[in-house]
């Protein structure tokens, strides 16, 4: 009995000890235990591994974010809004703090060449002068050139949602007026029709999904579009959706205001296109013409005259 009172009491701590064991570890611990063995084996492998990667991703980029970083901390929030909502306006080509650091650079690149070439114009102080006014002007040249580059971005992206916005609003009215709710429809345009509209319309449909309410989505969008078109449709849905308005109507009748004022808008670049061929004709094509027309005769009389 004694024997057996002991072997019990063995069992009972041998059980208790396993149960107090940790379980087996995942095979991935194990795979990234046997890793960091097999780096102990060479201590100085993860320094390698960083040297054998280019310059520029250890040195240059590491260097330009900490830069962008303090440029950003640095700047207002009201100015940082407002460039904000303009590359969103573009389709946000670039990151906020690398288009800022971007005008900066360029601003202080263009200043500093223009100092670099004011030492060899030491000699001629005309030129000395000239540069030191052109320093200030390039600079904000400089400044200015990714603004500038921004702002054609704004206007290319404005005109080819104003180009697509009929079709878009007949492709809206239609898949709502055949039973689709309006996301559903909204979804159905963004497939059917390229950037910027599908990428405008799956921000907002985004938006959606992550509970913001159709009315402020919809502003949103009108916002980041900045075409004066829209806003009005945008307006239009918001009140229809608030007074209970029959959506396909509203619609439709935005759909074909919508064509009409395209149409004007067409109308109105053809009355222009007289006006603008006006410069290039005075400007290149009637002194040619005068030139062909009346050399041959000032020629004539120039040889008269000299007998």
């Amino acid at each position: 009995m004694e024997l057996l009172f002991y072997f019990l009491i063995f069992l009972s701590f041998a059980g208790l000890t396993y149960a107090l064991m940790p379980a087996a570890a995942d095979p991935a611990v194990i795979r990234r235990v046997r890793e960091i063995r097999v780096r102990r084996k060479n201590p100085y492998a993860v320094e390698e591994a960083e040297m054998a990667r280019p310059f520029s991703e250890r040195v240059v980029l590491p260097a330009f974010r900490n830069l962008v970083k303090s440029l950003l901390a640095l700047t207002p929030e009201s100015f940082r809004r407002r460039l904000a909502e303009r590359l969103s306006r573009a389709g946000a080509p670039v990151a906020l703090g690398t288009f800022w650091a971007a005008k900066l650079i360029l601003g202080l690149l263009a200043f500093v060449i223009f100092g670099m070439l004011l030492p060899s114009a030491t000699t001629v102080d005309r030129s000395k002068t000239l540069l030191l006014l052109l320093s200030p002007v390039a600079a904000i040249l400089g400044y200015g050139l990714p603004e500038f580059w921004l702002s054609s971005l704004v206007s290319a992206r404005r005109q080819a949602i104003e180009r697509a916005l009929p079709d878009v609003m007949d492709l809206l009215c239609i898949s709502v007026e055949a039973g689709l709710g309006f996301d559903g429809a909204m979804q159905k345009v963004g497939e059917k029709f390229r950037d910027p509209i599908s990428a405008e319309f799956g921000q907002y449909l985004r938006e959606i999904r992550l509970g913001k309410p159709r009315g402020e989505a919809l502003r949103d969008l009108a916002r980041r579009t900045a075409v004066p078109d829209f806003q009005a449709v945008a307006a239009s849905i918001i009140q229809a959706d608030e007074l209970g308005v029959s959506l396909g109507r509203v619609l439709r009748v935005q759909s074909t205001q919508m064509r009409q004022r395209r149409r004007q808008r067409a109308e109105e670049q053809a009355m222009k296109t007289p006006i603008k061929m006006l410069f290039p004709l005075v400007l290149f094509i009637f002194p040619t013409v005068f030139m062909i027309l009346l050399g041959p005769v000032a020629v004539h009389y120039i040889l008269i005259f000299r007998q």
